[in-house]
This record gives structure tokens, C-alpha cells and sequence, in this order.
């Protein structure tokens, strides 16, 4: 952890990169603080930082131009006044662990990026930048001239800054205190479909378990026999443009009125997932994102479900798709224990991945 301790100006800041399928947005947020200072959005389709990668090379200039875009944001609130933390949190597709990004676990990346240490080689390119343009007495640092990056799933991002906020309402404490188990899931419909799973600890500390994928989950088969995924065949971006001939999920969101029927099919999707991972009875169709028993068990009875992704959180789509999918659940018969509760994720799902990716740091 960084010293908090400004040395003048308005005080420090944190910044956070939200790594996405179609953007990469970094911005920066004094601690504790759901509103970003500043705010930088990049296509993921922009020359050096084009998604998925295709080669070592082209990987070593996304971390050059990841690490440029970040020292951005830094001057930006530099020329207000304020330092930079030394420690970075980062949100990228893949399962990750120690900052490693573990083979077939982000193909959105690219698989060049199996095996990479994520959070060493953009500290390297950070710390390389910082002191080409010797700014380091701007940043508060944990160790000399070094940053610290704290790289973690992405979904988890936006997982950790909704538990973070849920906790100031005394109704959340309440639900957690009622659930028979204190876990919490996430689900997040975007481009993708993002997951996450915790237990609440002490302190309200989140501890992670699982690898967090679930978009291949196997929802039931088709007459051919192949298996039908949860995020392919259910409920994602891709999915949406599959079923809709190419329309995107952000034209579906306004354009209610004329789809509204598939919207609530979406939303039954989200219950029949939902029902599987209440029910224990998650098994996948990747050979490199399988579950152990004491996975399924984990997650088995929950009963608390952060619904975030620009589908299934963003505006009246997202409460029609919530709406559905509860009362999916409230007809299962004999099934479902427990009240179920789905809660959205509370801010816009782009804000919430940045500003879950800061949150990261106070989590390590």
C-alpha cells in the first residue's frame, strides 16, 4: 500500500484502467470517492492498442501505449493540483493471478497474452515513462521510483466498487446479515459475459473464489447435442447481435418499445443462470475453466446478485431484464431457497469498472 500523506496541492488520487473488449477507459478518483476527477476513453480498435493482439511485438506496444494513455490521465490531474497514488488497479478480461494472465482465459486479449504478467510488465513500461518525463515527485509512491499495479479480473472490478458503494445503504448490511450464506455473485452482460464470485469477511474485506467465468456455463444442448453456453447463447452483446441480425445492445436500449419481447426473453436468460449457479449446478464447457465440487458447492444457495454490464445495469433495458429474470425465479417451484435479491450495479457501467479497478488497491 502507498502513503496517503500529500505533500501539497488537493491531494492524491488514484487511477484505475478498466480494459475492455471494445474500450479501454483509465481515470482517476481522490480515495474514497465515487466521482471520477478525470477520465480518458480509448476504441480498443486504435493503431497499438487494437484488440485481440496478435504477436509479441504488437503486445509490447499495447503496454507502451496503455502505459502512455494512463500518464495522461496523470497530467491531466497533475495541471489541477493533485499527486498520483504509486499503486495502479487494472481490470482486464482473464482469469488472473499474482498479476499473470492465465492461459485461454482472455481471448479478447489475444493469446499472446497467455502467461504474461500483466501487472510486472505495465509497472515496468509505467515506471519507464514517469521517468522519461521525470515526474516522479508528483507521485506517492510505495517504493522508490517504482509503481505498483494490482491487476484483477474485470468483472470483478465492477463487482468490488458496487459491494463498496451497496455498504452505505444499512439495508445491504441487513441483506447480508439475513442471507444463510454471506457470498455474493455478480453477473455482467456487456460485450461479453463477466463473473465474479466472493465471501464477505471481516471488515467487509471481499474474498474471491472460483476463477469467475461463467459465459461457459452449460445452459442445456440443442437437437444436434452441442452444448448451449450461458454468454454464446443466452445472454451477452454477441449474443444480442446473433439473435438481432447485427443490432447492438446499445441500439436495443432505444429501441424498447419495438423489442421488447426479446428484451424479457433476455431477461428470463438472466433467471435460468441465475437458477443454475443457485443450485450448484455449474459445469462448463471449457477444458481450461472447469469447476471442482467445492466450486458448485461455494457457490451453491446464494442468494445476493449484482447485475452490472452495460446490458443488464444501464437504464430501462436493464430493470426489464431484472424485472424478468426475478420473476423467473419467484416461479421456480420447489427450486430456489432464500429470497433472491438483484441489485444493479448503482453507476454507469463504464465509471464502475475504473472506479472498481481503484478500489483493488484498498482490497490488496
Amino acid at each position: 500500500m502507498s502513503s496517503l500523506k500529500s505533500r501539497g496541492g488537493l491531494g492524491v488520487v488514484r487511477v484505475g484502467v478498466d480494459v475492455g473488449g471494445t474500450k479501454i477507459a483509465i481515470g482517476a478518483a481522490k480515495i474514497g470517492s465515487r466521482v471520477l476527477e478525470e477520465r480518458v476513453t480509448v476504441p480498443a480498435s486504435t493503431e497499438e492498442i487494437a484488440l485481440p493482439v496478435e504477436s509479441l511485438e504488437k503486445r509490447e506496444a499495447f503496454i507502451k501505449r496503455l502505459a502512455g494513455e494512463i500518464f495522461s490521465v496523470m497530467l491531466l490531474c497533475k495541471q489541477r493540483g493533485y499527486r498520483i497514488d504509486g499503486a495502479i488497479g487494472v481490470g482486464s478480461p482473464g482469469n488472473i493471478q499474482d498479476g499473470v494472465i492465465l492461459p485461454k482465459t482472455a481471448p479478447q486479449l489475444g493469446e499472446v497474452f497467455d502467461h504474461f504478467n500483466l501487472a510486472k510488465g505495465l509497472a515496468l513500461q509505467l515506471d519507464a515513462v514517469v521517468s522519461a518525463n521525470d515526474f516522479w515527485e508528483w507521485v506517492e509512491y510505495p517504493c522508490e521510483r517504482h509503481f505498483t499495479v494490482i491487476a484483477r479480473n474485470d468483472a470483478l472490478a465492477q463487482m468490488a466498487f458496487a459491494v463498496s458503494e451497496l455498504w452505505k445503504d444499512r439495508s445491504f448490511e441487513v441483506m447480508i446479515a439475513r442471507a444463510h450464506h454471506p457470498r455474493i455473485a455478480y453477473i455482467g452482460p456487456g460485450t461479453g459475459l463477466g463473473g465474479g464470485f466472493a465471501e464477505v469477511e471481516k471488515e467487509r474485506k471481499l474474498k474471491f473464489f472460483t476463477d469467475g467465468h461463467i459465459g461457459d456455463i452449460i445452459m442445456g444442448r440443442d437437437e444436434a447435442g452441442r452444448a448451449l453456453w450461458a454468454e454464446r447463447d443466452f445472454l451477452s452483446g454477441m449474443y444480442i447481435e446473433k439473435k438481432m441480425n447485427g443490432l447492438s445492445g446499445k441500439e436495443l436500449a432505444q429501441s424498447i418499445p419495438l423489442y421488447a419481447e426479446f428484451i424479457r426473453e433476455l431477461g428470463v436468460n438472466l433467471g435460468k443462470i441465475i437458477e443454475k449457479i443457485h443450485l450448484g449446478e455449474v459445469y462448463k464447457a471449457r477444458a481450461t475453466t472447469l469447476w471442482s465440487d467445492l466450486d458448485r458447492q461455494m457457490v451453491k444457495g446464494i442468494e445476493i446478485f449484482i447485475i452490472g454490464g452495460s446490458i443488464g445495469s444501464k437504464g430501462r433495458m436493464g430493470e426489464i431484464i431484472r424485472e424478468e429474470a426475478k420473476r423467473y425465479l419467484d416461479n421456480v417451484q420447489g427450486k430456489i431457497s432464500g429470497n433472491m435479491h438483484l441489485i444493479p450495479v448503482p453507476t454507469d457501467a463504464e465509471d464502475a469498472g475504473v472506479l472498481g479497478a481503484i478500489s483493488f488497491i484498498s482490497l490488496s
